[in-house]
């Protein structure tokens, strides 16, 4: 049976890692025929641009979090959630900015919150 690359991510923080997709991870493992595999670690590469980054960080979730008066990390969990990713390292300019689209879209729909536009936003 022959493998091809399959490609997941590992997040550390604090010095404790974890593994994204895990029950994928087990059920690719499970139909591997007995034998000795590498695996490599690598920073994956960045998909999408910074500015959208900052954008959605310094402003979505900050917004957000001192408005819920939670902590940035659990709005951005909490986000995630709501839009259905696991996590946003991995996603392209479009995707990401289809993600940054739907979360502005959720919080207007609840809360009737319009947020200013990544260009009318100036973060540091």
């Amino acid at each position: 049976m022959p493998v091809n690359s399959p490609v997941f991510y590992l997040t550390i923080e604090d010095g404790k890692s974890t593994l994204h997709k895990q029950d994928k991870w087990r059920d690719m493992v499970k139909c591997l025929p007995d034998g000795v595999y590498m695996f490599t670690l690598e920073k994956p590469r960045k998909e999408h641009s910074d500015d959208q980054r900052k954008y959605y960080h310094g402003y979505i979730v900050k917004t957000f979090a001192n408005e819920y008066g939670c902590s940035e990390k659990a709005m951005h969990q909490t986000l995630k959630e709501w839009g259905k990713i696991e996590t946003t390292t991995s996603l392209s300019m479009t995707k990401y900015r289809e993600y940054i689209t739907e979360v502005k879209m959720i919080f207007f729909d609840m809360y009737g919150w319009e947020m200013e536009d990544i260009n009318d936003v100036k973060i540091t």
